[in-house]
């Protein structure tokens, strides 16, 4: 992964500022201040200046400002495979959130072996989208065994969703067998 610097983002020099205005993050952003770059973004984002947000994000991105993606791959329209290549940078960057995107892109899409690489990836570097995104897959193909696993993994790594996901699943299958789980036994 390449060695890109985070961004300042909403908390940078130009955030929160009595009587900063658009025009002096324009100046800045200009003369390629990346910081200014995105605070102009999300400012134009606030008045709905879309198009114009999406230029400076991509202009950022394009010079290896991580934070830039965020926006940039929230506000990128076009064909996907446009929206695919921001997605492919920003994990290039180390954005680990992305690769649980692309994969839940590719579900959208009906790509489901496209989105089991993705969220196979995620999981691989720890990130629990990635981990639950694999147990939905195995949900909706009816293998609630392999589901359980992933969510189990989750949970066990300490997140609260997989864990409520397992219960739930666990729930269902001794429902389903005619076993009494736990929360069902009085």
């Amino acid at each position: 992964m390449t060695a890109a610097r985070p961004a300042a983002g909403a908390h940078g020099r130009f955030a929160g500022c009595p009587g900063e205005d658009e025009r002096r993050l324009r100046a800045a952003a200009e003369t390629g201040e990346l910081d200014a770059m995105i605070e102009l973004g999300h400012a134009l984002e606030h008045r709905k200046a879309y198009r114009e947000a999406e230029d400076w994000y991509r202009t950022a991105a394009d010079r290896g400002l991580i934070g830039a993606l965020g926006g940039l791959l929230h506000h990128t329209r076009g064909d996907f495979a446009q929206v695919e290549r921001w997605y492919h940078h920003a994990i290039d960057a180390g954005v680990l959130p992305a690769l649980t995107d692309l994969g839940s892109r590719h579900h959208d899409r009906g790509d489901r072996a496209a989105a089991e690489h993705w969220y196979r990836a995620a999981a691989e570097v720890g990130f629990p989208g990635g981990t639950e995104g694999l147990a939905t897959l195995r949900v909706h193909r009816g293998d609630l065994e392999g589901a359980g696993r992933w969510y189990r993994r989750a949970a066990d790594a300490g997140d609260p969703v997989a864990a409520d996901y397992l219960a739930r699943l666990l729930r269902r299958q001794a429902r389903e067998s005619g076993r009494p789980s736990r929360g069902d036994r009085k």
